[in-house]
């Protein structure tokens, strides 16, 4: 939420505020009128016992939008405890922060002979120091600004600051980022997934309004399959934005700190930033690093400043793209993980194939101790739900026969586009709509591969399959009306060690040896096994008890029973063909598979 401060409290921190020899109360209630400012002034409480007190100065403290305090030497060297406190308490909450003393003192009469420790400088007892000042570092890095000489000049100096700084800024509350002052025009910025459901960004607005970020709302999450099926044109925008609004609820009651929850947002809205247009599809082919691209993306200054803008420290988020910050999981996790919650989601609604309905239960009860990501006892039956989601979605979404003709198509696309100089040398930094420019560009420009595939081709869905080879057990997983040939699981591992790049060209020889023109036999296998892999997830039972696995431990029989379903399903090669030649291929198809069988096996395609 943002709101727009108008007359600024301040609270007054500092050992003076109780002092019988002046009014301090007074004096900062007229200076308060006179600027327009609401004073909370300690004193206030005086009348009540001392832990009552503190509890009260405590929560004036942490309801200012600034604090003004003295930072006069109390009882020796020192500012007051309680100052330093109350400072700590209003930078937690964001507050504007300003500082206030008679005179600079000399740093080395102050702090004694000063050295390097680190990274760090300390003083003659080895306390750290901000280096030229005269207090002790945690103060003087809490401080927005310091103004130093007469009390009744400096308080005028600070009523302009707040002034300039405060009055008319607006506040953001956020609980889980906390509060943070923004410029007079910052708007509100609300994301709509549904007609229930809007997701305040206002903080991230530096980010989001980034031209690297803002082309995903120009990607589709699902890549071709929109071809498939019509409603499955949401974005990877959209996903960003929901896999935000999952890890926002998980953080509510997970022990991290704030720096780290912000890290671990900021990881959410940006984990798919370095994805290509038809993500996938196209990756295959370049062998691009999703992970490194984003990397590459934040060291561009303009991207480092908006980072900064939101208080994002690069180094510390970088360890999430390097997979080596244990708070990762809570994005990335393979079973938990708001990314898959988010896709499997909104990927079964766009698709009508479905999608687990009780997010809001397996996120309450998700678990992160001893860097370690899981769920507790109660969220057991969700977790084997959800990976259950997962199993069935690939097979039945993903990897369906006319998925991966789609994929395979835009595969090939991408590959003719770069190796015939019709996509631009920087094409991966593309949304979807400036990919589909250029190739439909090069169709009009007369090139025949671009047309036979694009226009000629899955436009008018040209294609078919005609042919799958499976595991003898794995016959009955095929959609009928297609025709079935034994897999031998060598060939398969052979096809899959064929480079992307060179599939084509065992296309090609397919035809050449069966007649067939460029294009017209297509091949594509049923999916990589590793994406059929079924991970675990930790079970965290009571405090006595080391937390265990939940397939491994619990449902031993069934992590079997699913590795042995991933197997079947994955191990396929489908032969597709277009309409104009079924009726040819058909009848040479035991030829055109023992050809296959040949060439998977051919060095020169290795």
């Amino acid at each position: 939420m943002l709101r727009t401060i108008h007359n600024p409290i301040v609270y007054a921190a500092g050992p003076e505020v109780f002092n019988t020899n002046r009014n301090d109360a007074e004096e900062m209630s007229d200076w308060g009128k006179k600027h327009g400012f609401k004073i909370l002034h300690p004193s206030r409480h005086s009348h009540l016992p001392q832990d009552q007190i503190y509890a009260n100065c405590k929560r004036d403290a942490t309801a200012a939008h600034v604090i003004v305090a003295d930072l006069n030497n109390f009882r020796g060297f020192n500012a007051d405890d309680g100052t330093s406190i109350e400072i700590g308490l209003a930078v937690a909450n964001g507050a504007v922060v300003i500082g206030y003393k008679d005179k600079r003192e000399d740093a080395n009469l102050r702090h004694g002979p000063i050295r390097k420790q680190g990274d760090f400088f300390v003083d003659k007892d080895g306390y750290f120091i901000e280096q030229g000042t005269d207090r002790n570092l945690m103060v003087m890095e809490s401080l927005h600004k310091i103004f130093y000489g007469n009390r009744e000049i400096v308080l005028e100096e600070i009523a302009k600051y707040i002034k300039d700084n405060v009055v008319s800024w607006k506040r953001h509350e956020d609980p889980i980022l906390g509060s943070k002052y923004m410029p007079p025009d910052t708007q509100e910025k609300f994301e709509t997934l549904t007609p229930n459901l809007e997701i305040d960004m206002t903080r991230w607005l530096p980010i989001i309004e980034r031209p690297e970020l803002r082309r995903l709302r120009e990607t589709k999450q699902l890549g071709a399959l929109f071809w498939i099926y019509p409603g499955a044109t949401h974005t990877r925008y959209e996903h960003l934005v929901m896999t935000y609004k999952f890890t926002h609820d998980m953080l509510h009651h997970l022990p991290l700190t704030r720096e780290d929850k912000t890290h671990v947002l900021a990881y959410a809205l940006l984990h798919d930033i370095g994805h290509t247009p038809y993500s996938h599809e196209l990756e295959e082919i370049t062998g691009l690093d999703q992970m490194k691209a984003a990397l590459h993306m934040f060291e561009n200054p303009g991207f480092k400043d908006a980072l900064s803008a939101c208080d994002l420290d690069l180094e510390l988020l970088s360890t999430f793209f390097k997979k080596n910050n244990p708070y990762r999981a809570i994005v990335s996790d393979k079973v938990l993980g708001t990314d898959k919650l988010a896709y499997l989601l909104r990927d079964g609604l766009a698709t009508g194939k479905g999608g687990y309905d009780n997010i809001d239960l397996l996120i309450e009860h998700t678990v992160f101790e001893d860097g370690k990501f899981g769920i507790d006892e109660k969220g057991v039956d969700s977790a084997k739900k959800q990976i259950l989601l997962y199993v069935t979605t690939y097979a039945a979404t993903y990897y369906s026969p006319q998925s991966k003709l789609n994929q395979r198509i835009f595969t090939l696309l991408g590959q003719i586009g770069i190796e015939e100089g019709i996509l631009p040398s920087n094409w991966y930094s593309f949304n979807d709509l400036w990919y589909d420019y250029h190739n439909i560009l090069g169709e009009q420009q007369g090139n025949l591969k671009l047309r036979k595939l694009g226009g000629e081709g899955i436009v008018k869905d040209a294609y078919l399959c005609v042919a799958s080879m499976r595991l003898k057990d794995a016959f009955a997983l095929e959609q009928s009306g297609i025709s079935l040939f034994s897999l031998d699981e060598e060939d398969y591992a052979n096809y899959l060690c064929i480079p992307v790049l060179k599939r084509k060209a065992l296309e090609d020889e397919l035809c050449r040896q069966h007649s067939f023109e460029s294009l017209d036999l297509l091949v594509s296998h049923g999916g990589n096994p590793h994406k059929w892999e079924i991970d675990d997830t930790w079970v965290f039972r009571n405090s006595n008890e080391e937390p265990i696995k939940l397939l491994k431990n619990m449902f031993p029989g069934l992590k079997a029973g699913l590795l042995d379903d991933a197997r079947r399903q994955a191990m396929s090669v489908r032969f597709y063909t277009r309409k104009e030649h079924r009726e040819t291929v058909m009848k040479k198809l035991d030829q055109i598979i023992g050809s296959f069988k040949e060439l998977v096996k051919d060095p020169s395609f290795k």
